[in-house]
């Protein structure tokens, strides 16, 4: 009885703590326009792409050991197949990039194991309903990144004894069955794998929208070099994530420290518009380094020629904790926003379902710039 009471007396003050004032109304902001039925599983990442060139979008949901691969029906995600990996390592981001350069879209995982950098290349054929290894235990953390000037990139990030998230963030291509790192991408220093978007240039000059964990996010412009200078910062706090795992880090005397790696979401953009989310965070210290999210909303800004960005629209506030997004384009009236989602995630227990929410964006205010 008097463990239950003292559960209760935590729960009260997490719930006191937690940053409410902010919060939307789900009753307020942009709707979604379509809806799955709830999915049974631990779902940490979402990637959409035409695997097989035949024409169908496909989805890729993520769970710490394995990909569920399908499409997205009319009321529910309509699941083909299903496959693992060998390897012991604890997925935590999912990609559809085309890594070996046959013309099909392959699945990079960004993976953990045994609290080092585990990630792997999967050839995903839709036509027999299996995965293939193709690239296994790489000591990089992996992503996809949309550049404005050469299209998708696959980028990484090393590992050091000290950081998890270490060293500059390099371009990566698969050469003799192995990833290689590249040449470095110039961004703002410190910058780490999952808290950056690269923009179109400003004043002909490179930039970036940074997101550094749950704080505010910034667009910077590159002045010369390596250095850069910072051109707006949102009003509020965005970001935010529950995705962690375990990451082994040592100090200067070889000892073990059992930290967590964050995985955050990273900001996104399509053309000129740039993309976030932003979660219910619990104040910092309160239930210790691995965070829990009760409920979140994606914004979007769009360039001001007097404020430099300004907020776009917002969707309505979406109980449970976002977990990963993916935004596609046609022309500037078709932008879409998927959203997947953990439902009733809490401090004292874990959710095992998921939905996907679909939403119909606004086009931008401003007039789309001449080509």
């Amino acid at each position: 009885m008097r463990n239950l009471t003292i559960a209760m007396i935590i729960a009260a003050f997490i719930m006191a703590a937690s940053p409410v004032s902010a919060k939307g109304d789900a009753g307020t902001g942009l709707k979604y326009s379509w809806a799955s039925r709830s999915i049974e599983g631990e779902f940490w990442g979402m990637a959409q792409g035409d695997i097989d060139r035949d024409g169908t979008v496909d989805t890729v949901l993520m769970e710490r050991g394995r990909l569920r691969v399908g499409v997205l029906g009319a009321k529910r995600f309509e699941q083909a197949f299903e496959c693992s990996w060998p390897t012991a390592a604890k997925a935590a981001r999912v990609y559809l990039f085309d890594v070996d350069g046959d013309g099909d879209l392959e699945a990079a995982l960004s993976a953990v194991e045994e609290g080092r950098p585990s990630s792997l290349v999967l050839d995903v054929d839709v036509a027999s309903g299996a995965c293939s290894e193709i690239v296994s235990r790489a000591r990089f953390s992996l992503r996809v990144i949309d550049d404005p000037a050469e299209g998708p990139r696959l980028v990484g990030q090393g590992w050091s004894g000290a950081q998890f998230f270490s060293g500059a963030v390099r371009e990566i291509t698969l050469r003799k069955g192995s990833l290689k790192g590249g040449a470095k991408l110039n961004l703002p220093r410190n910058t780490k794998l999952y808290q950056f978007c690269l923009l179109p240039e400003i004043d002909g000059r490179p930039a970036v929208a940074l997101l550094k964990g749950y704080s505010h996010l910034e667009v910077r412009r590159n002045v010369r070099g390596r250095k850069w200078k910072r051109v707006w910062r949102s009003g509020q706090n965005l970001g935010g994530s529950s995705n962690v795992l375990p990451a082994e880090q040592r100090d200067v005397l070889d000892q073990a420290e059992g930290e967590f790696a964050v995985f955050d979401i990273a900001p996104a953009t399509v053309g000129d518009l740039v993309y976030s989310i932003r979660s219910d965070m619990p104040a910092r210290e309160v239930i210790g380094a691995k965070p829990y999210v009760r409920g979140g909303e994606a914004v979007g800004f769009e360039p001001d020629a007097a404020l430099g960005f300004t907020e776009s629209w917002r969707t309505q506030w979406l109980p449970g904790a976002i977990v990963d997004f993916s935004m596609s384009s046609g022309d500037a009236q078709k932008n879409a926003l998927t959203v997947l989602m953990q439902e009733d995630v809490s401090a004292f227990g874990k959710s095992m379902q998921a939905k996907i929410l679909g939403f119909e964006l606004p086009p931008p205010a401003l007039e789309p710039k001449a080509e």
